[in-house]
């Protein structure tokens, strides 16, 4: 967009446009923020919720698990040797699933990621015959970075490993 405004002097124009990128990289930043808190809010809300409903769902076999166990998966936690069922009451469906092959056989690995909203802000300047320009971005998103927070190794129905990004 062309600022139609008379102005005399490239310094002055330069100025105008430099303010008017600011403001927008300013108001773009306030409007964003408040729905940011909210998404991780409902999103720490939702997770704990999913816990007591996957509970509710699994409810006999909860029961029938040890103390220390059923304890673990209330706090969606994991260690060796847990079952297939006892992972996914505690963590939910997993992201995605691989699978590996080698001479012990066939394992599937649990992939967890994580989903929290990303957020990043661009800021760029310019000059070009004299004029100087200013302008800003903010992305709600994940972007390019790997969101890949925890790995379960399951061989024979059981946890046999555990991976962790740090």
């Amino acid at each position: 967009m062309q600022n139609t405004r008379s102005v005399s002097g490239s310094d002055s124009a330069g100025r105008i446009l430099a303010d008017r990128g600011r403001n927008t990289v300013t108001v773009a930043i306030i409007k964003a923020l408040p729905l940011l808190l909210a998404m991780s809010v409902i999103a720490s809300a939702i997770n704990c919720a999913s816990v007591d409903s996957r509970v509710k769902k699994n409810q006999m076999a909860f029961d029938s698990w040890p103390a220390d166990v059923r304890g673990k998966v209330r706090a969606g936690k994991i260690e060796i040797g847990f079952t297939n069922q006892m992972v996914h009451v505690a963590l939910g469906d997993p992201d995605r699933i691989i699978t590996q092959t080698t001479d012990r056989g066939v394992s599937e690995g649990w992939v967890y990621e994580d989903s929290s909203p990303g957020f990043s802000l661009g800021l760029g300047l310019g000059a070009m015959h004299g004029i100087n320009a200013f302008g800003g971005g903010v992305s709600v998103g994940d972007g390019w970075r790997d969101r890949e927070l925890l790995r379960v190794i399951i061989e024979g129905g059981k946890v046999t490993a555990i991976e962790t990004r740090k």
